[in-house]
């Protein structure tokens, strides 16, 4: 059996000390990886603005979809009206928003406020879509939007939920092995 001084015990002492430094920096790790796998990709601005602030000697992580809408400017547009006629127009600008948020908890019906968007200082919505026949819309760097009055908003995709879902059960299997990795070093 080893001698066990007190230096050897000092030595031992600080390895396990590390152990939930080492497991905090394993689990944040995977849980940025296991967001990534969960957000939807429409396009890649969520999984794009996943990022995590750790503070190891306090114990304390932050993992954040920083996944936000700046507030646009004025912009210029074509209104094509069902005869095929067009006219320049300018647009308002577009107030800033929390995409990351609307898309886990939804918005409109499906979202917190449970009530149809509407717009405040227009007479209306401008909304992606596909024309129908007979039916004006309005042309922005050649996509196609449809005026509305309301809609109902878009349901929620809880991916955060999904992932911490998906991160509980690997936590202890992180932990141990955080200490295996200290202990054998």
């Amino acid at each position: 059996m080893a001698d066990l001084t007190l230096q050897n015990l000092d030595q031992f002492l600080d390895r396990i000390r590390r152990v939930p430094r080492v497991a905090l920096l394993r689990v944040v790790e995977r849980a940025e990886q296991l967001l990534a796998d969960e957000v939807p990709v429409v396009t890649t601005n969520l999984r794009q603005g996943i990022t995590s602030d750790v503070h190891a000697t306090k114990l304390k992580a932050t993992v954040t979809i920083s996944a936000r809408r700046g507030r646009q400017g004025v912009r210029t547009a074509e209104v094509v009206a069902p005869d095929g006629s067009r006219k320049s127009v300018k647009l308002r600008a577009q107030a800033r928003f929390d995409y990351a948020e609307a898309v886990a908890r939804g918005t409109g019906v499906y979202g917190p406020t449970g009530q149809p968007i509407r717009p405040k200082n227009a007479k209306v919505l401008i909304v992606p879509g596909t024309p129908g026949p007979n039916e004006s819309y309005i042309e922005i760097d050649g996509k196609k939007f449809l005026f509305r009055r309301s809609v109902k908003g878009r349901k929620p995709n809880p991916y955060d939920q999904r992932a911490i879902a998906r991160l509980m059960p690997e936590v202890p299997r992180i932990t141990d092995r955080a200490l295996e990795i200290v202990l054998s070093e």
